[in-house]
């Protein structure tokens, strides 16, 4: 039941009726059934298994809450640390692991076959799993208290509008949220639908009608030349931002109506000025939770090292966990190598940097600050989406051979029509103004207020009849679904 499919298109209307019907202490009830609900429409033989992550979080975090002990209480905490990782890494990474051990025993002159599971995997379990870590580690270090009701628990971890592709909630964010009595709000109410339109808008008209070019270059490449791959790339980063942040606008929509404010993931990302500002403006709660839990411990523990030695390591493990949380391949190992190593060099040039921006012009700088790591991000892009890594160089090595007798503006004529290239590069206008207007204001989406009020409905008028005839309505799965 993914966002952009008639059932949740009935599922969701329903869930936000009865919400405002039933009695206001009764409704983290009726979004607990209805996250259970959401889930088993994926696949229910995983139940049990996020089930036992819920149990064994729950459980951990009021034992540890109980004692005063401190080993007792890093026991509990590895305990549900642990136990989550494990589950994770049995599902998502045993194939991964198994399939690299046997490549190198085979290198080695070792002829093993080593047994591979074929059963999937749960459905937003990299999401939860680090919300889960989180959690365990606020209740360990005393940031919160441990929640004693296991149902507002297990809605804190299934709550469905973030499930499946996140974004990664803090537990001082969602968890008190839960608790509180949300009434019908207009305005709110009215916001909400507003942000789940724009987010319908750019998955269904901008990130799935750039995934059919994408998708053809990627699938066909012995058939497609060089200028083509160039134009596939520089599309795949505007449809995953379409695609992701699209999701999040509806996720974020959905739960605006129901009066819990999930965590904002993106902050105009596309029009970062360096690598450092990418990363704190793209998948925001991921950056966070690394920055948290993984690179602020680890600079900490080897601060003994000095501070540009510490500062390097650090970089260089956290973005290699985070290319692997993406998912199991080399090509995603290697695409966190490549942010580790761009982070790194933006680093040792600091005094380089500040030195350069007191003499150019604050604008000329910041344009070229935005085309590199614009362009940077575009070439990590073709490890993260190319599947392996003797693709990447295919596409690396047609990018380097184009010729001039490549290039045309209908690049791709084998889709739909002749139409279809320029509207996509239109499309890619409209979400580029659109963000730039954002930019300008505090409040997301807010910007609009400022129109005449007729003027406004026309404008979501239009909207509603592009999306009705330009969206492309063959259900394209969310782009992050699979990590």
């Amino acid at each position: 039941m993914v966002f952009n499919s008639l059932q949740y298109f009935i599922f969701f209307p329903s869930v936000a009726i009865l919400y405002f019907i039933i009695p206001v202490k009764q409704r983290w009830k009726l979004l607990l059934l209805a996250s259970i609900i959401f889930y088993l429409s994926f696949d229910p033989k995983f139940f049990a298994l996020v089930l036992f992550s819920i149990l064994s979080s729950f459980y951990c975090g009021l034992k540890s809450d109980e004692t005063t002990d401190k080993s007792k209480k890093k026991l509990f905490l590895y305990l549900s640390i642990w136990s989550n990782i494990l589950v994770l890494c049995i599902f998502k990474y045993y194939n991964f692991f198994a399939e690299s051990a046997q490549g190198l025993l085979n290198v080695l002159g070792l002829d093993v076959s080593p047994y591979l599971l074929n059963i999937g995997f749960p459905i937003g379990i990299s999401f939860y799993t680090f919300q889960i870590i989180g959690y365990s580690l606020d209740v360990y270090y005393g940031k919160c208290k441990a929640e004693k009701t296991l149902g507002i628990y297990s809605l804190y971890i299934l709550y469905f509008p973030k499930l499946q592709e996140g974004p990664i909630e803090k537990t001082k964010n969602l968890l008190p949220q839960l608790r509180k009595e949300h009434t019908f709000d207009y305005e709110r109410v009215t916001s909400g639908l507003k942000l789940m339109g724009w987010g319908l808008f750019k998955k269904l008209v901008i990130a799935d009608r750039l995934a059919e070019f994408v998708n053809f270059y990627f699938d066909t490449q012995h058939e497609s030349n060089g200028f083509q791959a160039l134009i596939a790339c520089y599309f795949f980063i505007f449809q995953l931002y379409a695609d992701f942040s699209g999701y999040i606008d509806m996720a974020r929509g959905a739960s605006r109506i129901f009066g819990i404010e999930l965590l904002k993931n993106f902050n105009h990302p596309l029009f970062s000025i360096s690598l450092t500002d990418f990363w704190k403006k793209w998948h925001i709660s991921l950056y966070e939770f690394l920055y948290q839990y993984v690179y602020n411990p680890l600079v900490f523990n080897k601060r003994k090292w000095g501070n540009n030695k510490s500062i390097i390591f650090t970089i260089f493990i956290t973005l290699t966990i985070s290319g692997l949380w993406h998912g199991a391949s080399w090509t995603f190992v290697i695409y966190g190598i490549l942010h580790a190593i761009g982070l790194i060099v933006e680093y040792l040039l600091t005094p380089f940097r500040e030195k350069m921006r007191e003499k150019v012009p604050l604008f000329i700088s910041r344009t070229l600050g935005m085309l590199l790591t614009f362009n940077f991000v575009v070439l990590t892009m073709v490890f993260f989406r190319s599947g392996s890594i003797e693709k990447t160089w295919n596409i690396l090595k047609a990018i380097s051979e184009i010729k001039k007798t490549e290039i045309g503006i209908y690049v791709f004529n084998n889709i739909g029509t002749s139409w279809e290239f320029p509207l996509s590069i239109l499309f890619i206008m409209i979400l580029l103004s659109f963000e730039y207007l954002q930019m300008k204001t505090d409040n997301y989406l807010s910007f609009h207020k400022k129109i005449p009020l007729l003027v406004r409905w026309l404008i979501y008028a239009f909207f509603i009849l592009v999306i009705i005839f330009f969206g492309v309505l063959t259900k394209h799965e969310f782009s992050y679904a699979q990590f």
